[in-house]
């Protein structure tokens, strides 16, 4: 969130302070340790609440307000100082939340999780001048509208509602995760999010990745364009493009994109049982608070592929297209290559500014020693392990009077400067004393090479020792091929359609797809024309985690994996895996609302092709710290025999 004025906000400006690096978003359980800050935003956070809805005023401002209410020192320093280094906290779903025993060589689900400041309906504040810990309704919870103010803050008539399949109880505050009863169900959505985790952090993996041994790291096989978006778009026009025969040009063979990461993450949360959550509807998703974490996390991936990728940006006249509704004075937008430089709008990204070759190649240690493990189902390294989950017993907002008190410092969050990898030090307030005190030195960190750390993975996916095979179905279908978002749920074996609310839960589910679209009747124009011109969705649902469940030498008891007579895989080779896919894997769709989309009309309507392909990718080395990936390769053959598969044809 850029730091702004109330002049600036007045007018709608999206206003820049002095650009400043060193003033980094932190992950939300990292930004809680600190308890000054956190007691601020909650605070500033209640009070935005009871705005007048058409009133916009960026969230600094109000915590400086607040923080002028503190009238007695020290105090008053200690909020106006928290108020003047905050900036938005962002939420990464690929960290560990939940310390779980486990004496296996593999992750327990269970590690991860929405972190609990986002889950719990009630947090402890302290108001200004009071000594009082009191509990209020946990704003980063809910949002709670006032005076049931949802269709002018939206400006979408209350009539939209039902038909959108919202709950009536989303009139009164957001939605997510929502069970029979319309409430929200953080219990459901702790569960979608450890059964996802996985093909979250893999595809991750796959945006931020090399695909070639391009030694000018320019990453020459993937076009920004794929890499930003799940569509192809020609900039001059804005319309999609088209191939000589007239039909809808594919993307290139990477398939991940951002645009579709992000989507995944709105449908996971808004998904529900009977109703959608404010997140699985493009119109309101905003007003719900996870909805800016998520944005800021999404803001911090762009970040990092460009630290990864710095020659890599939006084509000349795309770069140039204002950025509406973001003004920057009276008669201006921006434009995209003003903010290229994120640090403009006056924050930092932890692991971007990197001032040589030498600090890329250190990012790219840094995200192999983060982000590996989440993709082929290994156990977090002490470099992750050390540091997450997070210990929360300090937290004030979380335990109130009885947070732990520490006195010793504790690593509030890492940041790559140039070629060093460094941390800055917070210390841990407690309710005691609520104090707070920065410690500016940069204290070196080494990176151990990961090539000296094995990569682990089976033995049946490893080829030739020093690549495996990666197995994924690619997924293309009209965005708007549904009267809104919808979910393409991909499964082995059979498919209980009696339980589409459990559908993301599922343990033969390998993979999900989230679109997130809306519906014919919203008041968008752009969603209109991309309608009209019927624009495609692609994404990729990675199947080589879920495959290894079926391979003949699991031997996990039938109680806890699949069943005994799926486990017919030899190993990953696709002589192997194309008739063990054409024989099991199926696929359906349901809306955000986990009703069941099995119209077949509606479903070749909606041009859905479901692609089978492996590629190689090259485990991690001293040149190449994430590894590389190659080329994929189609199987027509795994789909050719199903509605909505690739190669299908209705005689």
């Amino acid at each position: 969130m850029a730091f702004q004025t109330k002049e600036a906000q007045a007018k709608n400006f999206v206003a820049n302070v002095v650009p400043d690096a060193s003033k980094c978003r932190v992950e939300i359980e990292e930004f809680i340790s600190d308890n000054i800050m956190t007691n601020l935003f909650l605070l500033a956070l209640e009070d935005l609440q009871k705005e007048d809805p058409n009133r916009s005023q960026a969230i600094s401002d109000k915590m400086h307000d607040i923080a002028n209410q503190f009238t007695q020192e020290p105090d008053k320093s200690l909020y106006l100082k928290a108020a003047e280094r905050f900036r938005f906290p962002y939420w990464d779903p690929c960290m560990p939340r939940n310390n779980v025993t486990n004496n296996a060589d593999t992750p327990d689900e269970k590690i991860w999780g929405i972190p609990k400041i986002l889950s719990v309906p009630e947090v402890w504040i302290r108001r200004p001048n009071s000594a009082v810990l009191i509990k209020i309704v946990n704003p980063l919870h809910w949002l709670k509208f006032q005076n049931d103010a949802l269709d002018k803050k939206a400006r979408v008539p209350i009539v939209y509602l039902p038909k959108w399949n919202m709950s009536p109880l989303g009139r009164d505050h957001t939605i997510r995760s929502a069970d029979e009863s319309g409430e929200t169900n953080p219990e459901i959505l702790e569960l979608n999010m450890q059964r996802q985790a996985i093909s979250i952090g893999t595809n991750l993996w796959k945006l931020l990745s090399r695909y070639a041994h391009d030694n000018d790291r320019n990453n020459e096989l993937r076009s920004w364009a794929s890499f930003a978006s799940h569509n192809i778009i020609d900039s001059a026009t804005g319309l999609p493009i088209k191939d000589p025969d007239g039909e809808l040009a594919y993307q290139d063979d990477t398939s991940v994109s951002l645009e579709s990461w992000h989507d995944n993450i709105h449908l996971l949360v808004g998904t529900g049982n009977h109703w959608v959550g404010h997140m699985g509807n493009p119109i309101i998703a905003g007003f719900d608070p996870i909805f800016w974490l998520h944005h800021c996390n999404v803001d911090r991936i762009l970040a990092i592929y460009q630290a990864l990728y710095p020659d890599k940006w939006t084509d000349a006249t795309d770069s140039k297209t204002y950025l509406y509704p973001f003004k920057k004075n009276d008669t201006e937008f921006w434009v995209s290559n003003e903010v290229r430089d994120w640090t403009t709008l006056g924050y930092g990204i932890p692991g971007t500014k990197l001032l040589d070759p030498n600090g890329v190649h250190a990012l790219e240690k840094h995200l192999y020693e983060y982000y590996s493990w989440t993709t082929d189902g290994s156990l977090p390294p002490e470099s992750v392990s050390a540091y997450w989950p997070k210990d929360l017993s300090t937290s004030v907002a979380l335990n109130g009077p009885k947070a732990r008190h520490v006195d010793i410092p504790v690593v509030q969050f890492e940041a790559l400067d140039g070629s060093k990898l460094i941390t800055r030090t917070i210390a841990v307030q407690t309710a005691e004393d609520m104090d707070i005190q920065i410690d500016e030195d940069l204290r070196h960190i080494i990176i151990e090479n990961p090539a000296a750390n094995p990569v682990v993975n089976p033995p049946e996916t490893v080829k030739k020792d020093k690549s495996v095979l990666t197995w994924n179905a690619r997924v293309r279908v009209k965005k708007f091929a549904y009267d809104g978002s919808f979910n393409i749920h991909v499964f082995i074996g059979e498919i209980d359609e009696s339980q589409t609310h459990k559908f993301l839960v599922k343990k033969n589910q390998v993979g999900f797809s989230g679109v997130f679209a809306t519906s014919s009747d919203a008041p968008c124009a752009n969603c209109v024309q991309q309608r009209q011109d019927g624009m495609m969705y692609e994404d990729n649902i990675p199947l080589s985690n879920s495959l290894k469940a079926y391979l003949k030498s699991n031997t996990t008891p039938e109680s806890e994996g699949p069943p005994l007579a799926l486990r017919t895989l030899e190993d990953f080779e696709p002589a192997n895996v194309v008739p063990f896919l054409k024989k099991n894997m199926a696929w359906t769709l349901t809306d955000a609302a986990s009703n069941l989309l099995d119209d077949r009309q509606q479903l070749i309507d909606s041009k859905l092709e479901i692609t089978v392909s492996v590629r190689q990718f090259d485990l991690p080395s001293p040149q190449f710290p994430m590894g590389v990936y190659y080329p994929s390769t189609d199987y027509k053959e795994a789909t050719v025999d199903k509605v909505g598969g690739f190669g299908w044809v209705d005689e």
